[in-house]
């Protein structure tokens, strides 16, 4: 059954969106819908057609953690969608929620997403992503989690100096920091690594490469600390808070190329549709 115009909607409200008739969403999608009481029609539009392009672009089984942050509040923006039961962020400190999603204070305010890597992830694969909506310099962490003394990163900074910063890595190599000259944060930023190997770990900004890793790394990853949207949880401590709205967020398996291209396109799609694309 195909998408329909909702008539009443339209004439009401003056806005013309599309509503998937009762039934047609993906399961995955509507699990989350119940979970987060999502009631307003056209997050629940754009939900449903997050999953299925996510799925449709062989993005979805890499993704273990994705919060979409929709619904407006501190309760619906918890919810991870990919399993509602799991990982659902605890917020602390002075979190603004809307429409936009999640701005953090600069000050005391994070989510602390209840997820460590070292006891889901595969050492030599991870992904973090970020949808930051600000260009303001911070000098914030937008997600990340190290383990004591720095030892162990897995982090991204958006604007930090006028520079970018991808961290991925621990006190045995140093070929899991990547770096470059800032473009804008506001972005759908994504670090991935998908091996140990040279070129190994990547840095993207919408969709395109800003730098790779140039040799093999070592070491004992993955990290055994959860992960914070809105800093970094420096051993249970918030360390570099940001400044920054956020609108989306994820955490995984690495990704490669094509994946990176079908997830920008799905996620940028999402937030058109619920107009706070950048």
């Amino acid at each position: 059954m195909g998408n329909g115009i909702n008539i009443s909607g339209y004439l009401g409200r003056k806005v013309r969106y599309i509503e998937p008739p009762v039934g047609s969403c993906d399961a995955d999608a509507q699990a989350f819908i119940t979970a987060a009481g999502i009631t307003d029609a056209t997050q629940i539009a754009a939900l449903c057609q997050l999953v299925v392009d996510l799925k449709a672009g062989g993005v979805w089984n890499s993704l273990n953690a994705i919060y979409p942050f929709v619904g407006g509040t501190a309760t619906t923006h918890s919810f991870n969608l990919k399993a509602p039961a799991l990982y659902q962020i605890t917020w602390f400190g002075g979190v603004t929620h809307n429409s936009n999603g999640v701005t953090f204070n600069q000050i005391n305010s994070y989510g602390n997403t209840g997820y460590k890597e070292s006891t889901i992830e595969t050492y030599g694969s991870t992904h973090r992503s970020i949808y930051d909506r600000s260009n303001n310099i911070d000098f914030g962490i937008q997600i990340g989690a190290q383990d004591i003394n720095a030892n162990k990163r897995n982090s991204i900074y958006t604007n930090f100096s006028n520079q970018y910063y991808a961290d991925c890595y621990d006190a045995n190599t140093n070929l899991g920091r990547l770096t470059g000259a800032n473009l804008g944060s506001a972005a759908f930023w994504v670090s991935s690594r998908i091996s140990l190997g040279a070129g190994g770990f990547s840095v993207y900004r919408n969709g395109v490469t800003l730098s790779t890793s140039t040799g093999a790394t070592i070491g004992t990853q993955p990290i055994n600390t959860n992960v914070f949207v809105g800093g970094l949880n420096d051993t249970g401590v918030l360390s570099q808070p940001s400044g920054h709205n956020q609108a989306f967020a994820s955490m995984g398996a690495g990704l490669i190329n094509t994946q990176i291209s079908a997830y920008y396109t799905a996620v940028q799609t999402f937030q058109t549709t619920l107009g706070r694309q950048v």
